[in-house]
């Protein structure tokens, strides 16, 4: 007889403990009765069964009992686990932090780099422009003197034409006088 629900175990025991009494008054008056040896079947078959419920729970009181034990180590070690879990990822997180950190610095070098060219160009290309608008500003004053004299030159070749040509006339004048006095 197995019994599964704690209920009927309790009644078992109940009736169990009802047949002990009876039998025990039986032995008093030294009657027994066939009902008295059915009782001591039923005893013993209900003490039969008790003991298996009984074994059963101790299976699953040490199944229990292992299930908690492992689970209190588990307890006991996850915050371990779970903080080294975060630390990982922390460290993880650091060294890829850190691997982006160096890949900007390097192309933040490079671009300072490339600034420090440009400026040292800008400058190099400043002091050329410098020094061609002052070669310019020669060359301008150069050639306005220039002009100026040309500009004279031909004024007074424009004046030389004037006078030639005056005198020029005056000769022809002249010589057109002689000419008609002869």
């Amino acid at each position: 007889m197995v019994i599964s629900d704690s209920s009927q175990i309790s009644i078992s025991i109940r009736n169990a403990v009802h047949h002990l009494k009876q039998l025990g008054e039986s032995f008093q008056i030294n009657i027994f009765t066939e009902t008295d040896l059915n009782n001591i079947d039923y005893v013993a078959d209900t003490l039969m069964a008790l003991e298996k419920e009984i074994i059963k729970l101790y299976v699953d009181y040490e199944t229990e009992s292992i299930e908690s034990s492992r689970l209190r180590h588990r307890l006991k070690i996850l915050p371990t686990t779970i903080k080294n879990e975060i630390q990982a990822a922390v460290n993880m997180a650091r060294e890829s932090n850190v691997s982006v950190i160096q890949t900007l610095q390097k192309e933040l070098d490079t671009h300072l780099e490339k600034v420090r060219e440009y400026t040292d160009q800008d400058k190099q290309l400043t002091a050329a422009i410098n020094g061609l608008q002052a070669e310019k500003n020669a060359l301008q004053q150069q050639y306005d003197t220039t002009i100026t004299e040309v500009n004279q030159r031909v004024s007074d070749k424009a004046t030389l034409q004037i006078t030639l040509n005056e005198t020029r006339d005056t000769v022809r004048e002249t010589n057109q006088h002689v000419s008609y006095d002869h």
